[in-house]
């Protein structure tokens, strides 16, 4: 009974917060063939109450932006977004928005893994968004089998950049974060889904490379624990390319989607297990700041947090002195010396004397009786 509306509030509005706030976001949805992947990644095109996660987070995140350039003018507040669209076919990357060409993936020192080449369109609305993903969709491969008409035979990569730049108390401070949306193709059985020729080689390939991320998964889930174990993430290109969602500085959420169809009860328990071991990987994320804005903003909060406790400790002092006062206007064992809170020895030995005294007559008294 769960409604895409349903799968948005749980999912998709902390997906914007998060990149919204500078941090790096992965979605990636996962399950067998035929089992909603896609359904509910996209939705139905047309149908406003059946749209699918990507259109609505598109919709969240300009309202984002409309409402944070409200807040002040051009010259103070500025927000760039820009989208990119590939397709991970047959161990190959094909920019879905750049006339289907090939790329290459390349290491970025300062990002990860990045597709070298690939084309980013500026996006200035909603509806610039919902045409370059309609644009994207449009070229990604799929073929008919037994189970779907329209079966994805690629891995699609869906993925949001976004940059702004605001004022705080420190100066200017700018941050970027990047939002993936992964739509994997579903795990399937030749014999099940009826693939031949080409569909069975595609089919293969989605395999091995859903095998791979099976055992990155295991192998971070390790890494967790504590134990030395390198995730063979280089075994394939789709792992390769979801390294940083994996094991980089992002937020990962995974979608698993499983079907109804009592026939399909190993793949459903296999995407539940796919799903659990997940859960269980930990990363280390921070926000994607400007180092030295960052720094100033630190050094900012640091100075005000010792100009708190300069003033608490003024105030203890102060507290301090009137206590020091009052005692030593109610105790002769006290000197009078205003610049000095110290004990007069004399009074003080002379009290212990009289204490000792009283103590010792008290107990003779009570021996006597």
């Amino acid at each position: 009974d769960c409604t895409q509306y349903d799968v948005f509030t749980g999912i998709g509005v902390d997906l914007v917060q998060q990149v919204w706030s500078g941090y790096n976001a992965s979605l990636f949805a996962y399950g067998q063939t035929s089992s909603g992947k896609t359904h509910s990644m996209m939705g139905v095109r047309g149908d406003d109450s059946n749209a699918g996660l990507i259109p609505r987070i598109c919709n969240l995140l300009f309202s984002s932006v409309d409402k944070f350039l409200a807040e002040g003018d051009e010259k103070t507040h500025e927000a760039l977004v820009e989208a990119s669209y590939i397709e991970v076919y047959n161990e190959t990357v094909i920019d879905l928005l750049g006339g289907s060409a090939l790329l290459k993936l390349r290491e970025d020192p300062k990002v990860g893994i990045v597709a070298a080449g690939m084309i980013k369109v500026e996006l200035g609305s909603v509806g610039d968004a919902m045409a370059t993903i309609e644009r994207g969709a449009s070229g990604r491969s799929v073929a008919s089998t037994m189970y779907n008409s329209e079966s994805s035979r690629s891995h699609a990569i869906f993925e949001l950049h976004v940059r702004k730049r605001y004022p705080t108390s420190s100066g200017a401070m700018q941050s970027t974060s990047r939002l993936s949306l992964t739509d994997l193709a579903g795990s399937e059985r030749s014999a099940k889904v009826g693939s031949t020729g080409s569909t069975l080689r595609e089919g293969n390939n989605i395999n091995k490379s859903l095998t791979t991320l099976g055992k990155c998964i295991r192998a971070l889930v390790e890494v967790s624990r504590g134990k030395k174990v390198l995730p063979p993430l280089r075994e394939s290109v789709l792992t390769l390319y979801l390294r940083e969602s994996l094991a980089g500085n992002v937020l990962t959420t995974m979608l698993a989607n499983v079907s109804p169809v009592r026939s399909n009860m190993d793949e459903t328990l296999s995407t539940l297990r796919y799903a659990a071991s997940a859960k269980n990987i930990k990363t280390l994320v921070k926000k994607n700041e400007d180092p030295a804005q960052k720094m100033i903003r630190e050094l900012t909060a640091e100075n005000e947090a010792l100009k708190r406790e300069l003033e608490l400790s003024k105030h203890n002092i102060i507290a301090a002195r009137r206590l020091s006062q009052l005692v030593r206007g109610q105790h002769s064992l006290f000197s009078a010396d205003a610049n000095s809170a110290t004990v007069n020895e004399g009074s003080l030995l002379r009290a212990i004397r009289t204490h000792d005294e009283g103590s010792l007559l008290r107990s003779a008294g009570t021996q006597d009786e």
